[in-house]
């Protein structure tokens, strides 16, 4: 019975981990994840010593000194492989917190127990063989630095990919107590049962390890979605940064150098209007001269808002009041701005993407596209989070459509990466000749 066992565990642990040496090896070269080369030595010294193990058992060698060999270094792979398995957590430890470095020096004793017992077992096979007290002294001093392992890999638990590396290292260490009691304490005959009960923890093991290693992936990439969702805001902010210092220059040359010229222009098409000009020469003239007023008005209008000094100033109550005023001057719909809030204190990127969405929702969509007729700005509080509404009685637009979707059509994708900024939740209902309603809904915290 016990062979029958003893040969499917072997059968069954050298496929497993022909599998979990593939995962291994495609985790190291996709994720360059270099710690997981010291578990695929630990899963190239399992596949040594189950061989090992099996050709004994079975007898496949009839040469004595060939069995001798094989007989001591099957207890050597053992050591080897619960050695690389160590390391490998160490070195996972390690690369998530360089402070493990001060635990070096418990590898380098481990190391050294591990490569006198090898070469005295493949030098001296006979004395591991004759004197079994060698073998309770070192394996009583690798239980002990295994404990003080444990100790270490207990730091890292609140890590979710250690608690699995940890639960299959106590997995690991129960069966081999187990192995070890039944070739010592208990002194069975059957050398076999001790590995069977090794071999059983390490299949165990090896579920573990694939569960840290799902675990690993999902984390993995979260964190990169995460660090590209936080690049993409830095760029962003980079963009705005960008464009708010370039509209506050030409601003500023619009003030300093057009508007002065258009000055110097109006001053001299009035002194012309002194001359002594024909009737229709002199209707002209002031004709120019009323332009020429008109456009200074105009480009002051528009150096001002390019400036933002307002925004960074104002109220975001009185910033969107004079800019539902502004656009009213300019569309040919009317235009109701509706607010619900009092002495609201916003940051400046807060109000600079209101102000921005608002621009971007009437100037560009609404009356660009939709041919509406009238367009709602609402200002509101609602629980604990200010709530933007921006609606429009325009053509609206089927958003089931995948070619006019939220992310294709009407040009809302300024709208949506703005929201983002500020941590906003962004719906839009729309409907073919139902007009087009935008919510945006800022968390408290976000503007406090």
């Amino acid at each position: 019975m016990y062979q029958t066992l003893f040969t499917a565990i072997c059968f069954f642990l050298l496929g497993f981990n022909f599998v979990v040496g593939l995962i291994t090896l495609f985790m190291y070269y996709l994720y360059n994840l270099k710690t997981y080369k010291y578990y695929f030595a630990y899963l190239f010294f399992t596949l040594i010593s189950v061989l090992i193990v099996f050709s004994l058992e079975a007898k496949m060698f009839k040469d004595i000194k060939v069995n001798q060999f094989l007989s001591s270094a099957k207890d050597t792979t053992g050591v080897l492989l619960f050695f690389s398995r160590s390391y490998f957590c160490y070195k996972s430890e390690l690369a998530h917190d360089p402070s493990h470095k001060k635990f070096e020096w418990v590898f380098y004793l481990y190391g050294s127990i591990v490569i006198l017992h090898t070469f005295i077992s493949i030098f001296l096979p006979s004395f591991v063989l004759e004197y079994p007290i060698y073998n309770v002294f070192y394996r009583g001093a690798i239980i002990c630095i295994s404990l003080s392992l444990f100790y270490i890999s207990y730091t890292q638990l609140h890590v979710v990919y250690f608690r699995y590396l940890y639960a299959g290292s106590i997995i690991l260490l129960i069966f081999s107590l187990l192995g070890i009691w039944n070739s010592t304490v208990k002194q069975s005959p059957l050398d076999l049962q001790g590995f069977l009960f090794i071999y059983f923890g390490i299949i165990l093991e090896n579920f573990c390890f694939v569960f840290a290693l799902v675990t690993h992936i999902i984390v993995t990439n979260r964190r990169k979605r995460l660090q590209n969702i936080n690049n993409r805001k830095q760029l962003i902010l980079v963009e705005q940064e960008i464009q708010k210092h370039t509209t506050q220059y030409l601003g500023r040359e619009i003030h300093d150098n057009i508007g002065q010229k258009i000055i110097l222009a109006g001053l001299s098409v009035k002194h012309l209007s002194m001359e002594n000009l024909s009737k229709t020469m002199a209707e002209k003239v002031q004709y120019v001269g009323g332009l020429l007023d008109e456009t200074l008005v105009e480009l002051r209008s528009i150096s001002k808002s390019l400036v933002d000094q307002q925004i960074a100033n104002k109220k975001i109550v009185s910033i969107l009041t004079l800019r539902c005023k502004e656009i009213d001057k300019i569309k040919p719909c009317s235009f109701v701005y509706q607010e619900k809030v009092k002495n609201l204190n916003l940051n400046y990127k807060t109000k600079i993407v209101l102000v921005r969405i608002v621009q971007e929702f009437s100037q560009n969509n609404s009356i660009k596209h939709s041919g509406c007729n009238k367009i709602t700005v609402d200002l509101s509080m609602e629980n604990s989070a200010l709530v933007l509404t921006l609606k429009d009685d325009g053509k609206g637009f089927d958003i089931q459509n995948p070619a006019k979707s939220f992310e294709n059509g009407l040009g809302l994708k300024n709208i949506k990466k703005r929201a983002a900024l500020i941590g906003s939740d962004l719906s839009l209902e729309s409907a073919p000749e139902k007009g087009t309603c935008l919510i945006l809904k800022i968390p408290l915290k976000n503007y406090e």
